[in-house]
């Protein structure tokens, strides 16, 4: 039963996480001047590469971007896994949470 209810909660954390992902971190970075730039400067940076890289070092420029997003979701996904671990944990003095709490 443990098990079960493990699986429960890590796919209803992994679905929450993309949903924060997908929808709210959209919404509040779009409003970020801050994201913006980073977003210029690294648009002009991967233009200024494409003109200046021929074609062979241009798909490893590629695959070290997809590698690096990649890397920043998992990232992503532990942070978001602890940040719910430690807010339950805090709940904890209420008493029911402990459980729930290990089995994360």
């Amino acid at each position: 039963m443990n098990e079960i209810l493990k699986n429960i909660i890590d796919k209803t954390m992994e679905l929450k996480y993309y949903y924060v992902c997908d929808t709210l971190e959209r919404e509040e970075l779009n409003n970020s001047e801050e994201y913006k730039d980073l977003l210029k400067d690294e648009d002009k940076i991967i233009n200024e590469l494409k003109l200046k890289s021929p074609k062979n070092l241009q798909v490893l420029i590629n695959k070290l971007i997809d590698i690096k997003d990649y890397q920043s979701n998992c990232y992503g996904k532990y942070y978001f896994k602890q940040g719910v671990k430690a807010g339950l944990t805090d709940l904890k003095c209420l008493g029911e949470a402990e459980e729930e709490v290990t089995m994360l």
